[in-house]
């Protein structure tokens, strides 16, 4: 079992983080987590002897593109940074990340959330200014009810990141024909495979993806070990 440090994280948070990856005959150790404030624990199956720790269980989901059909029943566009603002969008990129983990555990108490959700959707909209991503919007009497942002990972395979409707537009089908936009843009690009992950208790947003036939291909089961 081996632990690693994170730098990114350690210097968001301001103290140092870990991570370790189990795999199925590691023996857990946490006192190696000593000299780290939090340590991740990621693995492919569930540790009932650190279940107190679950914290999140990824699901990733894969599906192979073929051939869109869009209905032209509303418009989607592009999020434009000159033309929209952080602002008119927040709530949608925090509702995007109402099951996350750094949301869900008691110990993230200084707004980790939020400004992690905000610098995640301002790489998205970096992505867009370096031609390897797109955010797509829907709009309902110009205010933007819904959204969705594209990464492309390579030539092959292309990510969604976040993903969100807002809570008086549910229920009208936008979700799905956001990933469809998204199929589009990658069939446009020859791109073969379009993937997302969503949290297992995000029982709509797994749904949402089986409908839209995509498969799951893994799930990863996340711990958050606290020395604090």
């Amino acid at each position: 079992m081996m632990i690693s440090k994170l730098e990114w994280d350690s210097n968001f948070f301001g103290y140092d983080v870990a991570k370790i990856v189990l795999d199925n005959e590691s023996e857990i150790n946490l006192s190696i987590t000593k000299p780290f404030v939090l340590t991740y624990l990621f693995s492919a199956e569930h540790k009932s002897e650190i279940e107190n720790k679950l914290v999140d269980i990824k699901c990733n989901y894969i599906k192979e593109i073929k051939k869109v059909v869009i209905e032209n029943t509303i418009e989607i566009d592009e999020y434009k940074v000159h033309i929209n603002s952080f602002d008119e969008i927040k709530e949608l990129v925090f509702l995007s990340g109402i099951y996350s983990r750094f949301r869900k555990d008691p110990k993230f108490t200084n707004n980790e959330f939020e400004k992690m959700y905000s610098i995640w959707f301002q790489k998205s909209l970096f992505n867009c200014g370096s031609g390897i991503g797109k955010v797509f919007i829907i709009k309902e009497e110009k205010i933007i009810v819904g959204f969705v942002t594209l990464d492309f990972e390579d030539s092959n395979n292309a990510r969604i990141g976040l993903i969100a409707t807002g809570l008086n537009a549910q229920g009208k089908g936008y979700a799905s024909k956001l990933i469809k936009r998204c199929e589009k843009e990658c069939l446009s690009r020859n791109i073969s495979y379009l993937k997302v992950a969503t949290q297992g208790l995000n029982e709509a947003a797994n749904g949402l993806y089986k409908k839209n036939n995509f498969i799951l291909d893994s799930k990863t089961y996340i711990y958050h070990h606290w020395n604090k």
